[in-house]
C-alpha cells in the first residue's frame, strides 16, 4: 500500500510538472512571438528614422543654399542701392552749384 501511495504521489507530481511545463512553454512561445513582432517593429522604425534623417540632411542643405542665395541677393540689393545713391548725388550737387555770373567788361 505504501508503495502504491508513493507511486500515486509521484504520478500526481509528474502530471503537475507536465502541466506547468506546458504552461511555461506556451508563455515562452507567446513571448517569442512578441519579441519577433517587436523586432520587426524596431526594424521598420529604424528604417523610417534613417529616411527621415536623410530628408532632414537634404532639407538642411537646401536651407543653407537658400540662405546663402538670400544673403547674396541682399548684398546685391545693398550694392545696387549704394550705386544708385552714388549716381544720384553728383546730379544733386550740380543742381546746387550757383550759376556763375558772366565777367563784367572793364
Amino acid at each position: 500500500e505504501q508503495a502504491q501511495a508513493d507511486l500515486q504521489v509521484a504520478s500526481d507530481n509528474s502530471q503537475d510538472c507536465t502541466k506547468k511545463m506546458a504552461a511555461n512553454a506556451a508563455d515562452i512561445t507567446a513571448k517569442d512571438q512578441q519579441v519577433a513582432t517587436l523586432t520587426t517593429n524596431l526594424a521598420t522604425l529604424t528604417d523610417e528614422k534613417t529616411k527621415i534623417q536623410e530628408q532632414v540632411t537634404q532639407l538642411t542643405a537646401q536651407l543653407e543654399e537658400a540662405t546663402a542665395a538670400n544673403t547674396a541677393l541682399q548684398a546685391e540689393i545693398t550694392d545696387s542701392k549704394a550705386a544708385k545713391s552714388a549716381m544720384e548725388k553728383p546730379e544733386e550737387e550740380e543742381e546746387k552749384k550757383p550759376v556763375a555770373k558772366p565777367a563784367e567788361a572793364a
